[in-house]
Formats: C-alpha cells, sequence, structure tokens
C-alpha cells in the first residue's frame, strides 16, 4: 500500500521546498487532473501524473478538459472526475478569473470528502489564499509555481510537475 501525504502549507517551485506539517490521505490508486484549459495548463498537470506513476505513487490518472478557465466546472464534469478518483489536482492559475475558479474547483472537491491540489502561479498565491479563506477552506492545499506558466517551455514544465509531484510524495510510505 502506498500512502500520499500532502503539506498543508504552500511548495515553491523556485528552490528547495518549504518544509510543512503533513497530514496522511491514503492511498491513490486514480488521480484525477481538472485542465482549467489555460496554456500551459496540461502539460504541468499530466507531467506531475506521469512521474507519480513512474514513481509507484499513483496507478493511473485521467484528465477532464473544462471548457472555459474562468467559469468553475460543471456539474458533468464534477461527477465525472469524483466518480472514482482518490485525490484531485487542478490548475492551472495564472490570472484572476482562473484563479478564483481553479480554488473554487477544488473547494468542491474538498467538500466532497476528497483531497486537492490547486496549483496557482506566484502573483496569484494570496488572491488563492484568500478566496480559499473565504470559502471556509483556509488550508487549501497549494503548490505555488512561478508566474507566468505561459511560454515556460519544457524545462519550465518540468520544473512546475517536480514541485507539485514533492507536494504530493512528501512522507511517501510503502509498508
Amino acid at each position: 500500500m502506498i500512502e500520499i501525504v500532502i503539506p498543508q502549507r504552500p511548495v515553491r517551485s523556485a528552490g528547495r521546498p518549504t518544509p510543512a506539517p503533513v497530514r496522511v490521505v491514503g492511498p491513490v490508486r486514480v488521480l484525477g487532473l481538472l485542465d482549467n484549459s489555460k496554456p500551459g495548463a496540461q502539460d504541468v498537470l499530466v507531467a506531475t501524473a506521469r512521474q507519480m506513476v513512474a514513481h509507484g505513487a499513483a496507478e493511473r490518472y485521467f484528465v477532464i478538459r473544462k471548457a472555459s478557465s474562468g467559469r468553475p466546472m460543471t456539474s458533468d464534469d464534477e461527477a465525472g472526475l469524483l466518480r472514482d478518483v482518490d485525490a484531485v489536482i487542478t490548475g492551472v492559475s495564472d490570472c484572476g478569473a482562473c484563479t478564483a475558479s481553479t480554488v473554487y474547483d477544488a473547494v468542491r472537491v474538498v467538500r466532497a470528502g476528497l483531497p486537492c491540489l490547486a496549483v496557482v502561479t506566484s502573483a496569484f498565491e494570496g488572491l488563492a489564499r484568500n478566496i480559499a479563506n473565504s470559502l471556509g477552506i483556509p488550508d487549501l492545499d497549494l503548490v505555488v509555481v512561478d508566474h507566468p506558466l505561459q511560454g515556460i517551455g519544457s524545462a519550465g514544465v518540468s520544473e512546475a510537475a517536480d514541485a507539485a509531484e514533492q507536494v504530493l510524495m512528501i512522507g511517501l510510505a510503502r509498508p
């Protein structure tokens, strides 16, 4: 059995990860990725999921791509995402509207009883925290990557994926 541990505060892709208290969320058989359709978002989410599969931290993943980055997921998307997953990664937020919808989507997932990680860029970390707090989830798990995400190239995508994977794999335990 593999247990994923998620920090309760952000980890930054620039430099070393921030040490953080952790909580165990259990084994991840299926990882759901909620792609907000921003350029580069799916690249980061899929790269993270592929790394997790390669490291044995998840068995498989699937992607749901939203029609609009500035709008919350539809109820059909939510049902499809939550049906058979153990954890969700959503993002990437790098503007005001997409930050609001990414955080709102993550809060909906958390309220449904699943762990969820939201990927946000550094310029919108404060906004993401304020929105999560206003929605009643002040400790929403975030990975903060450098801003802007668009046009970062494969090296930047790899760095962002590494940061997201670190958050999901810190404290990985194999009994």
